[in-house]
């Protein structure tokens, strides 16, 4: 039987049940809770009404760990107090000291209704809020160990982070040695799964946690040897550039690369759109090794800013090998920068062809050092998605570049091209 510590989610608010707000809660603490080991065996969403008690109730007798959000402001409706005290069958107590700690800190605050928030079940421990007035509060309910959270998302996650999760960590989950964490990039969660099944991993297992320009893969259990075996195979299969050991973001890894190299960079946007540009510009610093950028959206622009003659455009059209590269090279020597990078392609929803369908990009490459070239690459999905995954490919292809100072290998590029769907 697996010794995993189960875990349940109440989330609380009328707003939710009813649409208004979106859970965004189960989508923070699920993946962070997965990470060091500890399973979630169920998510509710409840009204502000006194069913929170039965369903709290109900979840400790189930599970080893309850973890309720909501419920702790000031006004009527802000029961959870009260129905945990009830729930735990304890006296719900007003905390002087805990009131002085809020006070001292909004110093406005002296209704009745504010006072609401330093009350505390018996036997339960306030968790100090220092993003906002209501305080958390930790205790039990039978065997199973409470932790009752603020709802607002910005108060829930500095609390969740800075107290619940270190907590959780040190005494249920994982120790940091005995797992493995992994960056995967432009791998769908589906693709990674099916490779995670097929590799033989007697003693391993893992989780994912879906971030916005990676999946983060933690392996778990085994020893150091099995779980890096693992790691290799999933390299064989996906190409060692797009899984990795560590919590890497990639273009941050390339604003540091390009930084410690001394290395300048210009880009020329047209699907894009200036993505690229604001992604690199996004890094503190990043007048070291940003040059500046050019969206050119049309052939007319690419004509005069960029200087792209009329004729390999006509001839070659905009979404070309030829027309990435020409972008590439013209970046580079007006800025005079080490390398130019250039994105042209069709984003949709409209505007493919047979010949050319939503989805097709060219990424170019012009290197100081090495040369110029481009890669095809087809990416499915939304406008934002194929956008959003261009750029990425694009931070990878300058990564390789800048770390190989030479023309990237063709063949190999192509192979990592069907793949990037």
């Amino acid at each position: 039987m697996s010794d995993r510590k189960k875990v349940s989610l109440l989330f609380i608010g009328t707003e939710l049940t009813n649409g208004t707000v979106q859970d965004a809660h189960t989508r923070y603490i699920s993946p962070r809770l997965g990470e060091i080991g500890l399973d979630v065996r169920s998510v509710q969403l409840l009204p502000d009404d006194r069913s929170i008690s039965r369903e709290l109730k109900r979840e400790a007798a189930l599970s080893d760990i309850v973890i309720v959000a909501g419920g702790l402001g000031p006004t009527s409706d802000d029961l959870t107090r009260e129905i945990v005290a009830d729930a735990a069958d304890c006296a719900l107590l007003f905390n002087q000291r805990l009131w002085e700690s809020i006070t001292e800190r909004f110093e406005h605050l002296s209704g009745t209704a504010n006072r609401n928030q330093a009350f505390v079940p018996e036997g339960f421990e306030p968790i100090p809020n220092k993003r906002g007035t209501a305080p958390g509060l930790t205790g039990s309910i039978g065997d199973a160990l409470l932790f009752i959270l603020p709802g607002p998302p910005r108060e829930l996650q500095g609390m969740f982070d800075e107290d619940v999760l270190p907590l959780l960590r040190r005494n249920y989950g994982f120790h940091k040695e005995d797992m493995l964490e992994a960056s995967c990039f432009l791998i769908c969660e589906s693709g990674l799964e099916e490779a995670c099944q097929r590799i033989p991993s007697q003693g391993l297992s893992w989780g994912t946690r879906v971030q916005s320009r990676r999946i983060s893969l933690y392996i778990r259990g085994g020893n150091k040897e099995s779980r890096s075996a693992f790691l290799f195979s999933l390299q064989k299969h996906f190409g060692k550039e797009r899984v990795r050991q560590g919590n890497i973001d990639l273009p941050s890894y390339v604003f540091g690369l390009l930084r410690e190299k001394k290395k300048r960079l210009s880009c020329a946007e047209s699907f894009t759109g200036g993505l690229f540009g604001k992604t690199i510009t996004d890094f503190p610093g990043s007048s070291e090794v940003f040059s500046g950028g050019v969206i050119s959206y049309t052939a007319g622009t690419k004509e005069k800013f960029l200087g792209i003659d009329r004729s390999l455009l006509d001839s070659s059209g905009a979404v070309s090998r030829e027309t990435a590269v020409a972008m590439a090279l013209s970046v580079r020597k007006i800025s005079a920068a080490d390398f130019g990078i250039s994105f042209t392609g069709i984003a949709g929803p409209g505007g493919g062809t047979e010949k050319t369908p939503v989805g097709t990009v060219w990424i170019g490459l012009s290197s100081l050092e090495g040369g110029e070239y481009a890669f095809p690459f087809s990416i499915s999905g939304s406008r934002e998605r194929i956008r959003s995954k261009a750029v990425l490919i694009g931070f990878l292809l300058l990564e390789m570049s800048i770390k190989e100072n030479k023309s990237l290998d063709s063949k190999r590029m192509w192979q990592y091209s069907k793949v990037f769907l």
